[in-house]
């Protein structure tokens, strides 16, 4: 297949826009890719530096699959514990089970909490998580294989507590990468599919700011092992639904280092959508499992499911946690067309139509170089 002219891929969402409104609806889908909404140039990679070719480290995972999932924060502590003990340790993951969509599909989320070696359960109001170990082979029945330590809650239990969590998790199946101070060779894992590989870069910058330096270096990591980059971002402002300047400035550089799409998370709510010289922004997907019940759009997040063979596209999956407590489960048509609708009006304009139908294509435009045909050839 020529990978420089993708049409679109998975209408299920159409099929909901149709439900919804009928004859209304015409079901005569544009094939324009993202390279070509957005008319942007390619810039050039950057050369390998031999000598931090030969620090790469062994990060990887090998897995044969045909689909990615990307959720927002997931907390399995405070109020979560209370409701996985009373009801089951499945509770939060059973209103949406990803092994559904296949049984080679692969589930990242941003592990939002330490585990401690000695746990005491994390009283209502607190805001230093702390997980029992007990809970953590929930997740991986329900689909999820990789985690993010990058962010502001992986040392609410100190050095010890972080090391703990690692350890943990890994014991428990789960892939870790990213650290919450630092970029580094552990920042970075790997997926191998059919005929390409694809590195997740887990990164955190709330307060801090990163260097261009620090972020070439850790893209260039990445690229000596992988041919595509996503970064996978724990930063903004939290509860503001629209992306902060800093973000912006920070999806710039992460487009200058090589980044083909960004992923966000930490504000707690779902955030606009944007072009970054052609790259894909998704500021912040929200919430998956939480326990901020004060708000409607605490109690919503995003799902996106990147179809990595074949003809890439992102899906646009909205949950909701609403009457059903920290089990998110996927919006029904109704709701779906209203979150979208609302979505694809603060994003980027090249981009509403698209959020709308709840399918974005990708083509070779999207990234620094003809990556995204790799994975169509």
């Amino acid at each position: 297949m020529n990978g420089t002219n993708f049409r679109f891929a998975g209408l299920a969402l159409v099929f909901v826009l149709v439900a919804l409104l009928g004859p209304k609806l015409s079901l005569s889908l544009p094939v324009l890719t993202i390279g070509e909404i957005a008319n942007q140039e390619s810039i050039a990679s950057v050369s390998l530096n031999d000598d931090f070719r030969a620090q790469a480290m062994l990060t990887a995972v090998s897995d044969s699959s045909d689909s990615v999932f990307f959720v927002g924060d997931v907390l399995l502590a405070r109020n979560i514990e209370k409701l996985m003990k009373k009801k089951s340790v499945d509770y939060p993951f059973k209103g949406l089970d990803f092994n559904d969509y296949s049984k080679r599909s692969l589930v990242v989320g941003n592990f939002e909490a330490s585990i401690p070696a000695t746990h005491l359960p994390t009283k209502a109001g607190e805001i230093r998580f702390s997980v029992d170990r007990g809970l953590l082979s929930s997740a991986n029945k329900f689909g999820f294989t990789h985690f993010s330590l990058a962010n502001n809650h992986s040392y609410d239990s100190g050095e010890l507590g972080f090391e703990n969590t690692k350890t943990n998790l890994a014991q428990s199946g789960y892939v870790i990468f990213g650290q919450p101070n630092d970029l580094s060779g552990e920042s970075v894992s790997y997926i191998e599919f059919e005929n390409t590989t694809i590195s997740l870069i887990g990164i955190k910058s709330i307060e801090e700011e990163l260097s261009q330096e620090e972020l070439e270096e850790v893209f260039l990591h990445a690229k000596s092992r992988s041919d595509v980059q996503i970064a996978y971002v724990h930063w903004g402002v939290e509860y503001d639904d629209v992306h902060s300047e800093k973000q912006e400035k920070l999806a710039k550089q992460l487009v200058v280092a090589g980044a083909d799409l960004i992923i966000g998370h930490h504000p707690h709510v779902v955030q606009d959508v944007a072009l970054v010289d052609g790259v894909l922004v998704f500021y912040s997907l929200g919430n998956y499992i939480f326990d901020q019940y004060f708000s409607k759009e605490t109690q919503e997040g995003l799902v996106l499911r990147f179809n990595a063979v074949s003809e890439p596209y992102l899906e646009l999956m909205p949950v909701t946690s609403e009457k059903v407590l920290s089990q998110p489960r996927l919006m029904d048509a109704r709701d779906t067309f209203s979150f979208l609708d609302d979505l694809s009006r603060r994003s980027d304009a090249r981009l509403s139509k698209y959020i709308r139908q709840g399918i974005v294509p990708l083509d070779t435009s999207v990234a620094t170089s003809s990556k995204m045909a790799i994975m169509s050839q």
